[in-house]
C-alpha cells in the first residue's frame, strides 16, 4: 500500500525519515526513540526535553494527572473517574481561564461544564472517527456518532435562542 506522509511545522520528513528507519531495523518503541533522539546529530533530538529538571517537572507534572484520573466514584452502582479536566473562567469579568479538576458530581449538576465535558468527549470521538474510518467495519459506528453529535448541536442552538 502506498502511503505519503505528511509534513507539518513540528514533523519534518527527516523525521518521518528517522521513525520509518527504526520501525525497519526492529520495531518502533518509545525506548527506541529517546534512545535514537539522545544523540544530538539525530532529527529527532530537538523534540526532547534534555535539561533533566525541566524533564523532571513535566514527568512530575504528569504523575499529577495520572493520579487525578485514580480516583474513582461510585454514583447509582457504577464506576466513574471521579475528577474531569475542565475550562474555568478565572473570574466572572475575565476571559482568561485556566484548565482545573472538578469533581464530577459538581460537572453533572452544572449545565455549563456537563455542556463541555460532553463537547470535549465528541472532541474525542472524532479524532478517534478519524483514526478509524480506514476500518469499514467501524463505519456504522462513525455514522452513528455522527447522527449524535448533530443532534446535540441542535439542543445547544435550540437552548441558545
Amino acid at each position: 500500500m502506498m502511503a505519503e506522509y505528511k509534513i507539518t511545522e513540528r514533523i519534518s520528513k527527516s523525521i518521518i525519515d528517522e521513525l520509518l528507519d527504526l520501525n525497519k531495523t526492529n520495531n518502533l518503541t518509545p525506548e527506541r526513540i529517546v534512545n535514537r533522539a539522545s544523540n544530538p546529530k539525530s532529527p529527532l533530538h530537538n523534540l526532547f526535553d534534555w535539561n533533566d529538571s525541566i524533564a523532571a517537572t513535566k514527568w512530575r507534572l504528569q504523575q499529577a494527572r495520572v493520579l487525578v484520573n485514580e480516583v474513582k466514584v461510585i454514583i447509582e452502582q457504577k464506576e466513574y473517574f471521579a475528577f474531569e479536566n475542565v475550562s474555568v473562567n478565572l473570574s466572572i469579568e475575565d476571559t482568561e481561564s485556566l484548565r482545573v479538576y472538578k469533581p464530577v458530581t459538581e460537572i453533572l449538576g452544572t449545565e455549563e461544564l456537563r455542556k463541555q465535558v460532553i463537547k470535549s468527549a465528541l472532541d474525542h470521538l472524532a479524532y478517534w472517527e478519524r483514526q478509524n474510518e480506514k476500518y469499514s467495519e467501524l463505519v456504522p459506528i462513525i455514522k452513528s456518532a455522527e447522527r449524535v453529535r448533530k443532534k446535540l448541536e441542535r439542543q445547544w442552538q435550540k437552548k441558545k435562542k
